[in-house]
């Protein structure tokens, strides 16, 4: 593990150097150059230890001035991208390898646990669960009362509520899972959902 982030140091080195020599700009030499000393004398400091912040701010600033260099098109797109992937590699590898050295609480990715599907329960436990507006439980009844029914149907039977909240309640009735929702080449049926 060491040996691969040793590997990883010396191709930044490399990498910055082949690019340091591409650049036309003195100013980036000059940052670039200030920056990598920092970064050899931290990583030779920080080596045995994990003071992450302590070396991956001078990897950040590198990152840095390199973004600067590839917004600016000042040098060839070449050496660029790979001491950027480079730089990128080593700081994965250091966040990694803090993170397996940390306890379980103080990782730095956490873990989310899954959401449960929510299982199916029957019609009566959810009406017992779930407050219906009046007008989703008419449109609920007119729907136990006609097995498969089109949307127009139910729009046409509802003409006194807006086409709008007719289709909203409908969509809402099949998101909590009352009535099941079925297209039959253009047209959409509603049914009640058996369980």
């Amino acid at each position: 593990m060491a040996e691969d982030r040793v590997n990883k140091f010396i191709g930044c080195l490399v990498s910055t150097a082949k690019l340091m020599a591409g650049t036309k700009d003195p100013f980036f030499v000059r940052k670039m150059y200030l920056n990598l000393s920092e970064l050899i004398v931290v990583y030779k400091k920080t080596e045995g230890e994990s003071q992450v912040k302590r070396i991956i701010n001078p990897i950040d600033k590198m990152l840095e001035t390199l973004d600067y260099l590839e917004h600016l098109k000042t040098v060839s797109p070449g050496p660029l991208l790979l001491a950027k992937k480079n730089f990128l590699r080593l700081k994965l590898d250091i966040l990694k390898s803090a993170s397996e050295v940390q306890g379980d609480g103080d990782k730095l990715i956490k873990k989310v646990p899954a959401q449960k599907l929510p299982q199916k329960k029957n019609l009566i436990q959810r009406q017992a669960n779930q407050d219906l507006s009046p007008t989703k439980e008419r449109i609920l009844e007119f729907i136990k009362q006609v097995p498969s029914v089109r949307t127009k149907q139910v729009i046409e039977e509802f003409n006194l509520i807006s086409e709008r909240t007719v289709k909203r309640s409908l969509k809402e009735l099949t998101d909590q899972g009352f009535i099941q929702r079925k297209e039959d080449n253009k047209a959409v049926r509603y049914s009640v959902e058996v369980s």
